[in-house]
């Protein structure tokens, strides 16, 4: 069972014109880009429209997984990455998330997987 109440989110990707990502979950992703606040607009590449019943879980894995992408200056969820290696970590961590002994803790600004 989810710690978090975030059952109806959805993950979203969405990138600017720089090519810096934004990972994240929201209820409502194609507005919530709109109200970012990163100074810069983004756009929305890729929506998981699969209902999770952990999306903070997934996303916090994913934050986790793409430590090493951040750009800079270091933002938690901006990353100078590939298209491809964020679906693919998407894709991992919704496997990682539907199994009972794997958790992320938040330590400050950095996240890390038990």
């Amino acid at each position: 069972m989810s710690v978090f109440p975030s059952a109806q989110d959805h993950l979203y990707l969405a990138v600017d014109a720089g090519g810096i990502f934004k990972l994240g979950s929201s209820v409502r992703p194609e507005t919530r880009i709109y109200g970012l606040g990163y100074g810069r607009p983004f756009r929305l590449v890729r929506v998981w429209r699969r209902p999770l019943q952990d999306a903070m879980r997934v996303e916090m894995m994913c934050h986790a997984m793409l430590v090493r992408f951040r750009s800079e200056p270091p933002k938690r969820e901006l990353y100078k990455t590939s298209m491809r290696r964020i679906v693919s970590t998407v894709a991992l961590a919704y496997k990682m998330a539907e199994r009972e002994d794997y958790f992320v803790l938040k330590k400050g600004s950095a996240f890390a997987l038990y």
